[in-house]
């Protein structure tokens, strides 16, 4: 959970999870980020009190002041090591074919309004129609097309991995992002996919055009 169980720190949680799965594909080696290193950049960049509920507010993902904007600037604690992003590109999430290439290139972290059954639902994310439960981020790591044309998409939150509908992500999410971190390449600068930063960098620009 790194203390998403006691305030918004959603945004912070998913970049450590990241983190960990970055340090497991590259290094082989199974980092464990703690809640205070997780509460500690959200309390930076947004001004959270853990002694004063009103600033748990949140965090903007993308734009000034964002936590992409400080993850470049100032860089995110993960297990002691201090990591900072090169790059990130917004992913059209409204369309699927965008978001799908998107993870061609690596994972993409996503932001949705949660409905109740979402939080009670054991493994799959679906349109419903429930009670407003919140907003939350998330880490999109890859996605499955079947038979019927529907896409199911591999989610790590939280306790796991979970799915989510294709329909799920066109009425719930309100925000996708890419992200380029040299975490993610190892000693060869390659990443899990053997794609260098060179050719990520220049699938992260055919996106933003």
């Amino acid at each position: 959970m790194l203390g998403n169980d006691s305030c918004g720190c959603c945004v912070w949680a998913s970049r450590l999870h990241y983190l960990q799965l970055a340090e497991l594909y590259v290094n082989n080696n199974l980092v464990q980020p703690t809640d205070a290193e997780c509460i500690g950049d959200y309390s930076a960049c947004t001004g959270y009190d853990p002694s004063n509920p009103s600033t748990d507010q949140g965090t903007y993902v993308q734009g000034p002041g964002g936590a992409i904007e400080y993850w470049i600037n100032k860089g995110v604690t993960c297990a002691g090591k201090r990591y900072f992003l090169k790059n990130a590109v917004a992913v059209n999430h409204m369309d699927l074919d965008h978001l799908k290439l998107a993870l061609t290139l690596g994972p993409v972290f996503g932001g949705a309004t949660i409905r109740v059954d979402d939080a009670l639902s054991p493994f799959m994310w679906d349109v419903g129609t429930s009670a407003i439960d919140g907003g939350h981020e998330f880490l999109i790591v890859d996605c499955e097309t079947i038979s019927t044309g529907k896409t199911y998409f591999d989610i790590c939150t939280w306790d796991g991995m979970w799915r989510a509908t294709d329909d799920w992500v066109v009425a719930q999410m309100d925000e996708a992002t890419m992200v380029l971190d040299p975490a993610f390449f190892g000693p060869s600068g390659l990443d899990p996919a053997d794609m260098d930063m060179a050719a990520i960098s220049a699938g992260m620009a055919a996106l933003s055009s």
